[in-house]
């Protein structure tokens, strides 16, 4: 058990996180929000759920 963790942190070097906070106006981005307007998706957990139940 111990050498697969020893292996594992060997291959897969831990990743450090961001010290530094990304300068992003989220609220004023395009990104965010794009399909806000759409009609077809106001049930988005249900269409998800949809989507799993039919196709899964």
């Amino acid at each position: 058990m111990f050498e697969f963790i020893a292996f594992l942190l060997q291959r897969y070097h831990l990743v450090e996180p961001a010290t530094q906070s990304l300068d992003i106006d989220l609220i004023n981005d395009g990104f965010i929000g794009m399909w806000s307007e759409r009609q077809d998706l106001t049930e988005s957990n249900a269409w998800v759920r949809s989507v799993i139940k039919n196709e899964w």
